[in-house]
């Protein structure tokens, strides 16, 4: 993790390794703007600590969100979090003990395997195909496992544009996975970092996220790095009331609480025209790069090293 952001950090390096939004859409003035307003009228309270599950309004705001994914969550089912990334830490301490194994797509994101490696879990790879993740081939990886003894806390896809490989689960393979997992007591972990990017998509569009079909089973990540700003460190994971509670246990021993000023900023911004028309000039840019470099790749690299 700490080469891909070195790397992608330096001016004369376009890296394609790390997730780096262009910020250049975003309105910097009005942002400017917001966060004035917010500590001029509310300083005192934004500056200080907070409750550990997060505001209310950032916990409503991330609720909107998950609807336009088709999923349905009330304000005791979501846990602000310092980025996804803090999110995939608790849910790991949460329910992994040293010597249990997760399976994972492969290739996966780094970030699942510095976090499964500190808490001694081991990461258990399964292919993918044009459909995404292949439910039969989860099923053989749990069981296989379990066969040696070796319990399996939850399964962890991306289910939306995954991260490498670019591949989103088929809806058709959302109820497979969903008993596959929960007839052998699995929970899904669902990294959705990437659902409202789709090319061609308003947020009212976008993928249907896995957590829609079985809120029991699945665990949910969602954050506002990708469609506003990393800078902030705002995430969420939406989750069964029982296992968020405990979950917020978990956030508080690391950070105490979220913080307020950047959730303040998160909820003022995300949700306005202004936020909503960056988003979609951003994702028009995007997409034209995505086809530049898909050319590029086929006209200069070897043909098999193309793309088809």
């Amino acid at each position: 993790m700490r080469a891909v952001f070195e790397t992608a950090m330096r001016p004369d390096v376009v890296s394609l390794a790390g997730g780096n939004p262009d910020l250049s859409f975003l309105d910097h003035e009005r942002i400017g703007s917001l966060m004035t307003e917010i500590l001029a009228r509310r300083g005192e309270d934004v500056l200080q600590y907070g409750s550990g599950a997060g505001t209310d309004a950032a916990r409503e705001l991330s609720i909107e969100l998950m609807r336009l994914a088709g999923a349905s969550y009330t304000i005791d089912e979501i846990q602000m979090t310092s980025g996804s990334q803090a999110g995939l830490d608790a849910v790991t301490k949460l329910l992994c003990n040293p010597g249990d194994v997760i399976v994972a797509e492969a290739p996966t994101y780094v970030g699942v395997l510095g976090t499964c490696g500190a808490y001694e879990t081991g990461v258990r790879q399964v292919p993918l195909d044009a459909n995404g993740l292949q439910p039969q081939a989860v099923a053989e990886a749990i069981d296989q496992a379990q066969r040696e003894g070796r319990r399996v806390p939850f399964v962890y896809t991306i289910t939306a544009y995954q991260n490498p490989s670019g591949m989103s689960l088929s809806p058709n393979r959302y109820d497979e996975l969903i008993e596959v997992c929960s007839s052998r007591g699995v929970w899904l972990v669902e990294d959705d970092a990437y659902g409202l990017l789709g090319f061609g998509r308003t947020p009212q569009q976008r993928v249907r996220a896995l957590a829609a079909s079985a809120p029991e089973n699945v665990i949910h990540l969602g954050s506002y790095s990708k469609i506003f700003s990393p800078g902030l460190r705002v995430g969420w994971v939406a989750a069964p009331q029982h296992v968020r509670e405990r979950l917020q246990i978990a956030c508080e021993s690391v950070c105490i609480t979220p913080a307020v000023t950047s959730q303040e900023l998160v909820t003022a911004y995300v949700g306005t025209r202004e936020w909503e028309s960056g988003l979609t000039r951003q994702l028009a840019a995007y997409e034209a790069r995505c086809q530049a470099s898909v050319e590029a790749v086929r006209r200069y690299l070897p043909d098999e090293l193309s793309p088809s």
